[in-house]
């Protein structure tokens, strides 16, 4: 057990360890946007250990626009006074600092406490990135676009759960391939502009794939979830939550939230 741990308590909670303690420690709950609280060191002990994968964000720095990288920064400066061990522990103190930094700029309470949470849940301050506008002027797809994009559906996304390799693969048999399972000399182009001449694809060159359809990188890693969850994700989006905030409590973007609440 240490600092920044991610713990699972009885009633299926997400906990982060924030500040650890022999006898006492504080924890912030990583699925409710709410502030730190103690907890029994002894009773941590005895709780699930979760991966650290389930909140770390998946953030390259040639997805992030000029934009969001400098509203980022700004939100990350905005709440730096807040990130120190006083602010988890002691809530006078926090709401000390949080008056002093609502007074001085244009943000409100809500706000500030919201990129805190969110902060001290990732642990990165690409928790702050704010989501980027969507093109609403959408070219129309071509014929091999539309091919990649039957293929996600049909060998990607199902219950079988199958790599982005062997989905590729398929997809080249089944489309791109003759009765031979030799690739036809109309391969296209566009599509063989991914793929390696010996037919060994690597993750790195499917992911190109979805450049294609416009598709972000979480959108095609990340398979719609299992039902149970995506009922607790749709009641969340009903009960006025914005999909920004839903997608960084389940590790994906807006995009993936938007295809999974909307019919």
């Amino acid at each position: 057990m240490r600092q920044n741990d991610l713990l699972k308590s009885d009633a299926g909670d997400h906990l982060r360890v924030l500040l650890y303690g022999e006898q006492q420690s504080y924890v912030v709950n990583c699925q409710r946007c709410k502030m730190p609280f103690p907890i029994s060191t002894s009773s941590l002990l005895l709780m699930e250990k979760l991966p650290q994968d389930m909140y770390r964000l998946l953030a390259l720095d040639e997805d992030i626009s000029e934009r969001q990288r400098q509203q980022r920064d700004r939100r990350a400066e905005l709440i730096a006074p807040l990130l120190v061990e006083e602010c988890i522990c002691n809530k006078s103190y926090r709401n000390k600092v949080l008056r002093e930094i609502v007074s001085g700029n244009s943000v409100s309470r809500k706000t500030v406490l919201q990129y805190l949470w969110l902060y001290w849940v990732y642990q990165s301050k690409n928790a702050l990135l704010p989501a980027e506008k969507s093109n609403t002027e959408k070219r129309p797809l071509s014929s091999d676009e539309k091919t990649i994009r039957w293929a996600l559906n049909k060998f990607y996304y199902t219950p079988q759960k199958q790599s982005l390799q062997t989905a590729y693969k398929m997809m080249l048999h089944a489309k791109y391939c003759d009765a031979k399972g030799k690739l036809k000399p109309d391969y296209s182009k566009e599509v063989y502009g991914v793929a390696s001449n010996n037919r060994t694809v690597s993750v790195r060159k499917i992911l190109q794939l979805a450049c294609f359809l416009n598709l972000s990188l979480s959108d095609l890693l990340t398979p719609p979830p299992e039902d149970n969850t995506l009922a607790e994700i749709r009641e969340m989006y009903q009960q006025g939550i914005s999909m920004y905030h839903i997608a960084q409590l389940y590790g994906t973007d807006r995009k993936t939230i938007a295809h999974w609440v909307k019919p």
